[in-house]
């Protein structure tokens, strides 16, 4: 309903010149033709639908589940800092994985078991997270960023999850090389906010080797595998990396 009535709207609107409209989706310029084109198919995905059903809110929270389901990453009692965190997607899949602790609950309530800790950052404003600390407005290349994390952490995460990416500019090769350094700067970080034998997942999407990077990776972790979720749409070029076993002896 809320797409159908978007479309009417996007229908309605005209640039000053008269022309086709053009509008912003997803941080690029799309002429009307093709919104309606990307509302329509928005509108069928499944995820969508799910994410909608589930209380998600967005279909990326299936990308963590499918990754969790492969690889068991996420128990309950564990810390998990989820970087790039925006719109909460994983945030939410995490906390309710982890069992992480909401906080104003009694001691008498129903949420049982071994109790998590989720700590949630994005250079984007974000709304707080119910179960999660959340460091919106946060650039992880800033120090005071890892500082507020290491702070809360009060020791080393289990899992660091990094589902960041730069907006598209459209160029598969730039794109790639703009995402892999992401990538890398998430690495620098794992010394600092990661356990020994801890497992992280990153996100890498364009054209292009991540071979040096890759080897990076296997000097640091027992296990680096690379995993295309069902969730993940068929037009796009994303892959995820996860690795296993940190500081422990490479067996890949």
């Amino acid at each position: 309903m809320i797409l159908r009535k978007l479309a009417r709207w996007f229908s309605t609107l005209k640039n000053r010149s008269g022309n086709t409209p053009l509008v912003v989706i997803k941080g690029k310029l799309q002429k009307k033709g093709s919104t309606s084109s990307w509302l329509q198919n928005h509108s069928r995905d499944i995820f969508v639908r799910m994410a909608a059903q589930d209380h998600y809110p967005c279909r990326s929270a299936y990308k963590l589940i499918h990754i969790d389901e492969k690889f068991k990453l996420l128990k309950q009692g564990i810390t998990v800092v989820d970087l790039g965190a925006f719109p909460g997607g994983w945030t939410k899949v995490a906390i309710e994985r982890v069992n992480s602790k909401i906080q104003g609950l009694s001691s008498n309530s129903s949420h049982k078991g071994k109790i998590g800790k989720v700590i949630s950052v994005d250079k984007a404003s974000m709304n707080p997270v119910l179960g999660a600390t959340v460091f919106g407005n946060c650039d992880i290349n800033d120090f005071l960023t890892l500082e507020k994390i290491k702070g809360e952490l009060q020791g080393k995460a289990d899992v660091v999850l990094s589902d960041m990416a730069v907006n598209a500019c459209g160029i598969p090769e730039a794109d790639f090389d703009k995402n892999l350094e992401l990538c890398r700067t998430v690495l620098k970080l794992i010394p600092e906010i990661l356990k020994k034998k801890g497992k992280t997942v990153l996100k890498l999407t364009g054209n292009g080797s991540p071979n040096d990077f890759i080897k990076s990776l296997k000097e640091n972790f027992s296990k680096v595998k690379f995993f295309r979720p069902e969730s993940t749409r068929k037009s796009s070029s994303e892959v995820f990396i996860v690795c296993l076993g940190y500081g422990e002896k490479n067996s890949t």
